[in-house]
């Protein structure tokens, strides 16, 4: 019927009569709608481009790893059941064990840390406006819909919230307006199926008035807890001026190296990884911690009060411009993680943790520097919730295991054992395989996976076995460079535009790296030059060349 109503169509509308003229008529109408095909296809790659020419690189890969996402077929998540996945873990009231041995002594070795009397004092205008000046202007909003941009621009705002923020702090009052800790969590997709709640990884997005508030908090507190030292050595998040990923790494490579290819001597190492670390902190194991650490009362009772109003409310974009939300969810344990004020108090957190180890024997001292007594004594390195510990032998471990094991129990931090892993090092051969023996605790034997000569564990980012492995490191570098070059040279772009781009990204990776090599490679003929083994003026790639090709040697 359909086909009758269409031929009735094109002889009404185009005069055609007999069948040859339908025929004709029908193939002239298909060449016309591809060739409309073609010219939208043609403007919509140009739109894309001009919307593209002055995206940063990493979202340019985002964009395209996003648009592969979408042509592979898969379950969208449903945000309800999302809601009531996070709902078990921060929905929960958890209590805590403050009658814990280890948490009692790192509360005895606070409890003569003087406490402030004048807090008005440091809650001066000129640190407000240092938080306001370092807020970013133009990252994501909460709830609220304002960037921090117009809380820079509009000067009476700024005002108004610095009056209400500072009365609020110093008088310990609850915040009239509820909305303000109320929060929004964007959920990023990781990897495997969609339908899985654990398969997502939540982003806070809170408002920026309460970051700005949060930010305040958090410039005098890092003032309170660096002036009386309570933040342990061993944490080295959160340290001003300190690349703490870096030197946590530089750290943990000078121990490994020193036992295995300078003294050949015998060390124990383990990875513990924490389940849902963030939001399993109990907010009664908070409370205490403020109260350790001698915080003036009021803005303790501020602080509460905040907590006591967080709540969220769950994101999931389905399509572009299509986002599906949950009904809010009031968060009774953990912290939020869109915040400065929120990694401080996690770490803070595991302080107990790190004085616990401390007290524990067996902490692995190098023996370089014994000559001039500058060893160096480490039994464990915290990077935010990432603990590595390092014992000068099995049972030193193992007793270091057990420590953590308890005090992570008593403060409601449940271990993630099938992702912590152990590795022994040992200058005898016979000695390197022998599988680990099971850590027993008060409740059961914990059995780490332990990692064999093929296997590796990323740490900060870096996969590493007992160390990190620079040749197995420079591959996935190699890998991963070559991989984003493909997707931009095989993109639609312009060749401009895919020429800036892997400048920007691909090539830039090895930018640092052979930067280095440069200025190394400059001191070198630096140094010959003083020594009279080679001119100024001397051609540098002579320096290189063999000596049948004319070295200078």
């Amino acid at each position: 019927m359909q086909q009758v109503a269409n031929i009735r169509m094109l002889v009404k509308k185009y005069k055609a009569v007999s069948f040859a003229e339908i025929t004709s008529l029908v193939e002239k109408l298909k060449a016309r709608l591809q060739l409309l095909q073609s010219k939208i296809a043609l403007r919509q790659a140009d739109e894309n481009r001009v919307r593209v020419r002055q995206m940063p690189a990493k979202m340019l890969l985002r964009s395209m790893e996003r648009e592969e996402e979408t042509q592979a077929p898969s379950e969208m998540p449903d945000v309800h059941r999302i809601r009531e996945y996070w709902e078990t873990i921060v929905g929960v009231k958890k209590p805590f064990n403050s009658k814990n041995v280890q948490l009692q002594a790192w509360e005895q070795s606070l409890s003569q840390i003087p406490e402030d009397s004048d807090l008005t004092g440091h809650l001066t205008k000129e640190l407000w406006d240092r938080v306001v000046r370092k807020a970013k202007p133009w990252k994501a909003h909460g709830p609220d819909g304002l960037q921090g941009y117009w809380w820079k621009v509009f000067v009476s705002a700024n005002m108004a919230l610095h009056k209400l923020v500072l009365h609020h702090l110093t008088s310990g009052e609850s915040l009239p307006q509820p909305w303000i800790t109320e929060g929004r969590i964007v959920l990023i997709h990781k990897a495997g199926p969609k339908s899985k709640p654990e398969n997502f990884r939540p982003i806070a997005c809170l408002n920026t008035c309460y970051k700005l508030l949060t930010g305040y908090v958090t410039m005098y507190l890092n003032q309170h807890v660096t002036e009386r030292k309570i933040m342990p050595k061993e944490q080295i998040a959160l340290r001003g001026g300190v690349w703490g990923c870096a030197h946590a790494l530089t750290l943990d490579q000078t121990l490994i190296s020193d036992a295995q290819d300078q003294k050949q001597r015998p060390i124990s190492v383990a990875w513990i990884d924490y389940a849902k670390a963030f939001d399993s902190v109990p907010h009664s194991y908070i409370k205490w911690l403020l109260s350790v650490i001698r915080i003036p009362d009021l803005l303790k009772k501020f602080l509460v009060s905040i907590m006591t109003n967080w709540r969220v409310r769950y994101e999931v974009r389905i399509k572009r411009g299509q986002t599906d939300r949950s009904n809010y969810l009031k968060i009774r344990s953990g912290v939020l993680q869109g915040d400065s004020f929120s990694p401080l108090l996690f770490c803070l957190a595991m302080a107990p943790i790190s004085q616990a180890l401390n007290n524990v024997s067996g902490a692995y001292v190098t023996a370089s520097g014994s000559k001039k007594n500058l060893q160096l004594s480490l039994s464990h390195i915290f990077y935010m919730d990432d603990l590595k510990l390092y014992g000068n032998s099995r049972e030193s471990l193992a007793k270091q295991i057990k420590c953590v094991t308890s005090i992570s129990k008593d403060i409601n931090m449940e271990l993630n054992v099938k992702k912590c892993a152990v590795a022994h090092f040992s200058p005898n051969p016979l000695e390197k395989q022998v599988p680990v023996d099971p850590v027993t605790t008060v409740d059961k034997d914990i059995n780490f996976p332990l990692l064999d000569a093929e296997s590796v564990y990323k740490y900060l980012g870096i996969q590493q076995r007992l160390g990190v492995k620079e040749p197995e490191a420079w591959e996935r570098v190699a890998e991963r460079c070559s991989t984003v070059a493909r997707k931009i040279w095989s993109s639609e772009l312009t060749f401009r535009q895919k020429n800036k781009y892997s400048q920007c990204h691909s090539n830039g990776k090895y930018a640092s790296v052979l930067k280095q090599g440069d200025t190394t490679d400059t001191e070198l003929r630096k140094i010959l030059k003083k020594q009279k083994s080679r001119y100024k003026a001397n051609c540098v790639e002579r320096f290189y060349l063999p000596a049948e090709q004319g070295d200078v040697a």
